[in-house]
């Protein structure tokens, strides 16, 4: 930290201990003892000037000692009221601060308001009220003290003392406290502006503003040209009244020459002194005014205005911080519209190419990297380098710069590349490239947690300084937050299109519900079984979805809304509006968050039409038992091989002369019947129905399935 910057901060630092013991009597007692000050240094000076020019005799020294007490008393007390009612707005905000009570902003602004112009209204108290008072107090308490003491005062002695009085008393005592109250309420700013950090427009518009130029007007008036016209009379008078004394007759007329010289040192030098006051005045106020000027521009936005040094005072100082002042702003706002240019981009490979050509820019570098921990192979890897053709470079955390910046999480800067130890010249061999500065910082996310590093490479005009660092750091505080976003968008891109994938891939329908039963997301495989498109079904109610013909999956919703539970519903029928259907299992189930708070819900709808028209039809031919076996088993149960099964051989005795006397029409009814009741018998002992064969049937025991009872079952069949 600067010289300056330190100073300022101790300064502030003491101004606010000093205020925290600042309470309203006690600053009112110092306010008033400065006052003291003052009206006694006065009266000091007031009457070292009578003792050495107004001749007093002993007696009127006693008559001056005897009033001084009443006609200082007389302006004192009046002195002391006003004070009082200047105090008032401040003493009733450190009041309450006292008692602990955090005063409301319509009482601490006019406070502020009213501290800000407490020098100058004291300023005008003394010059107003104090000097004439004090000057009248003089007058009557000379004239009470000739009446009734007969001490003889000469009017001249009483001219003198008024006049003394109100050239060099009054403004030496405004002076006095004017700059004493300033510096005495330092601590009271401090103090009441962080109770308040601006004013109100009413307040502000209160402020007396008196300008350098007016000061030192002031200064030259009071200090130099009335004292030094009041110094020129009294010696002209002083000087006829010794001629006089000395019985010279027409001392005037003698003094001629003498009061022409007097008169034009005087007025030349009254002139020199107004006319260098001015000039001051009109230097340092113009100086000061294109500071405030450029400060006006700047408060607008107007960060390219710069302040021309043209002296070598003070001002060459405030100038020239001024202009470090802009130019940091320049590069802190460049900084800030930096990151949220790049705040807005997510794809990873761009956001970390224009990071580092952000970089390169900001810092006046001829080339940079961005090297990104991947937490998987414990390596910094970056796909943006610079200069190099190379599309990924890789390196292990523990080697070169960047892995040692990152491993301890600091910066480097160096000097000279060829001559550190962790630089390794093989890449510059490889690429061209002369590495001569080099400029490392690691990125840390906003947990602390180290997630890259950035490397700028040769500084243009020189190495790297300080100010480079600065610039960096703050570069690589606002890049971590949006480049740790730009990988976790990245992640969660990825895992989306992971799930997508899997949806897709899924056959079963599969439906997610809001926490206001809207559809979210539907899969093809549930746009297919609804009969719908997507766009016709999300974001709708699923009441819509699902159509009249469904209540009971609203009703499978509300009891897992109920009991946050699954709810499952087998071998039920899908209704559509065409007044078509399909066989499905459902399942709703709660979708819940990390935190395990309801998101909403799911149906996963498994299609099962066609497998019930297999089972339909192999009920024809086996039992269900056998059936529910061969859909269980699958496709592999499907293909030949050899396996010992029982064969049974029905058919009926005499058939040809029986359908002879029966007649075509009876025979095809006696032989459904028959069939009807024997593949009855066979099914319900585990047979399978292989083919009719006239009036014969084929059954089959121990296929597709063996079992140690088969020719027991094919016999109980026979029987």
């Amino acid at each position: 930290m600067p010289d300056s910057a330190v100073a300022g901060a101790e300064s502030i630092e003491k101004a606010t201990d000093a205020a925290a013991g600042l309470t309203a009597g006690v600053l009112l007692r110092r306010l008033i003892m400065l006052y003291v000050w003052g009206s006694a240094a006065a009266v000091v000076i007031t009457f070292f000037l009578v003792l050495v020019g107004l001749e007093f005799t002993p007696e009127q020294w006693l008559g001056l000692f005897l009033i001084t007490p009443f006609a200082v008393l007389f302006y004192v007390l009046s002195d002391i009221y006003v004070i009082v009612r200047h105090f008032r707005p401040i003493a009733k905000v450190l009041s309450s601060l006292e008692k602990g009570v955090v005063p409301p902003q319509e009482e601490v602004s006019p406070a502020i308001a009213r501290a800000l112009n407490l020098p100058f209204y004291s300023f005008i108290r003394v010059t107003f009220l104090h000097g004439p008072g004090a000057a009248l107090a003089v007058l009557v308490g000379l004239l009470t003290a000739d009446a009734f003491m007969d001490v003889d005062y000469e009017t001249w002695q009483v001219a003198g003392f008024v006049l003394t009085v109100l050239f060099f008393a009054s403004p030496t005592h405004a002076i006095f406290e004017y700059f004493g109250i300033a510096r005495l309420l330092g601590p009271v700013y401090v103090k009441l502006w962080r109770l308040c950090p601006s004013l109100r427009e009413e307040d502000r518009e209160k402020l007396i503003s008196i300008n350098l130029k007016e000061k030192l007007l002031y200064l030259a008036i009071f200090v130099t040209t009335l004292p030094l016209l009041f110094f020129a009379i009294s010696i002209l008078f002083k000087t006829g009244l010794l001629l006089d004394n000395l019985g010279i007759e027409d001392p005037l007329a003698r003094l001629g020459p003498l009061l022409h010289w007097v008169g034009g040192v005087v007025a030349v030098c009254m002139l020199g002194a107004l006319t260098m006051s001015v000039l001051t005045a009109s230097e340092v106020s113009r100086s000061a005014m294109r500071m405030l000027d450029t400060m006006r521009e700047v408060q607008q936005g107007r960060l390219d205005r710069r302040l021309s040094i043209i002296s070598t005072d003070e001002y060459m100082d405030l100038y020239r911080g001024f202009n470090l002042m802009t130019e940091s702003l320049r590069e802190e706002v460049r900084i800030l519209e930096v990151s949220q240019d790049l705040a807005g981009e997510l794809n990873l490979d761009r956001l970390i190419a224009r990071i580092m050509t952000a970089a390169t820019e900001l810092l006046g570098a001829e080339r940079s990297t961005l090297f990104v921990y991947d937490r998987k192979t414990g390596e910094l890897w970056s796909r943006f380098a610079e200069g190099l053709a190379s599309s990924e470079i890789r390196i292990p955390t523990d080697q070169g710069i960047a892995g040692a910046v990152f491993t301890d999480g600091g910066l480097l800067n160096i000097d000279d590349a060829y001559n550190h130890p962790l630089f390794n010249p093989a890449v510059d061999r490889r690429t061209g490239f002369r590495t001569r500065s080099i400029l490392c910082m690691s990125i840390v996310n906003k947990v602390g947690e180290r997630i890259g590093v950035t490397q700028v490479l040769n500084k243009r005009g020189g190495p790297f300084t300080a100010k480079d660092e600065a610039r960096l750091r703050a570069f690589t505080a606002q890049v971590g937050v949006t480049l740790e976003n730009a990988q976790l968008f990245d992640d969660v891109l990825n895992m989306k299109n992971y799930n997508e994938g899997i949806l897709r891939s899924t056959t079963n329908g599969i439906v997610t519900l809001d926490a206001d039963n809207r559809v979210v997301r539907a899969n093809d495989a549930a746009v297919k079984l609804l009969h719908t498109t997507l766009e016709a079904i999300v974001d709708q109610p699923v009441e819509a979805v699902v159509g009249e013909g469904n209540q009971w999956i609203l009703r499978s919703l509300e009891n897992v809304w109920r009991t946050g539970e699954n709810d499952l519903s087998v071998d039920t029928v899908l209704v559509f509006p065409n007044g078509e259907s399909s066989s499905c299992n459902l399942t709703v189930a709660p979708l819940k968050g990390i935190d395990d708070e309801s998101m909403g819900s799911m149906i996963i709808i498994e299609d099962i039409s066609s497998e019930k028209r297999v089972r339909a039809t192999m009920a024809r031919y086996m039992s269900k038992e056998v059936a529910d076996q061969l859909l269980a088993a699958g496709e592999s149960e499907l293909g030949g091989k050899n396996q010992l099964v029982t064969i049974l051989f029905s058919d009926i005795r005499s058939f040809t002369s029986i359908s002879e006397a029966m007649g075509a029409r009876e025979t095809v009814s006696m032989l459904n019947e028959y069939f009807e009741e024997m593949v009855d018998v066979v099914l319900s002992n585990g047979g399978i129905l292989d083919k009719y064969i006239g009036d014969s049937i084929m059954a089959l025991f121990g296929a597709p399935f063996a079992g140690e009872h088969d020719a027991d079952h094919a016999v109980k069949v026979a029987n």
